[in-house]
This record gives structure tokens, C-alpha cells and sequence, in this order.
């Protein structure tokens, strides 16, 4: 799809949006796991390039990482 965009609406509200793909990134696209339980932020840390974790941010970060 090419051309522009307009809406009007929460939360956001946009005015003539240019609508440009980009093509193909190198390695592909990044991929953002959204993630709180044991398994799935092990899972998280070795396939995923961005964690979105919530608000219990540093607690789980410390547990998965091994960093104290």
C-alpha cells in the first residue's frame, strides 16, 4: 500500500501520513516478545532482540539475565 493516511482518533491522531516501504532489512525484522513467566523469558532472552516486560522490569530482568 503506498500513497498517505489520515485518522482521527485515540490514542493517536495523524494528518497525511506518508505510507513509504522500505524494503527488506538486513536480518529481518526485529522481533519484540512481550513476556513474564520463567519459560517464556528464557525463550525471550535467546531468540528475541527487544523484551517488553511490564513494570516489574528490573527484578525480571536481574532473574533472566543472571546479573545480580
Amino acid at each position: 500500500r503506498r500513497g498517505a493516511s489520515s485518522h482521527d482518533g485515540l490514542p493517536i491522531q495523524t494528518w497525511s501520513a506518508r505510507i513509504e516501504p522500505r524494503g527488506r532489512r538486513p536480518g529481518g525484522l526485529p522481533v519484540m516478545v512481550g513476556a513474564n513467566g520463567p519459560r517464556m523469558l528464557r525463550l525471550t532472552a535467546e531468540l528475541a532482540d527487544h523484551w517488553n516486560g511490564g513494570g516489574e522490569a528490573s527484578d525480571r530482568r536481574r532473574a533472566v539475565s543472571g546479573r545480580g
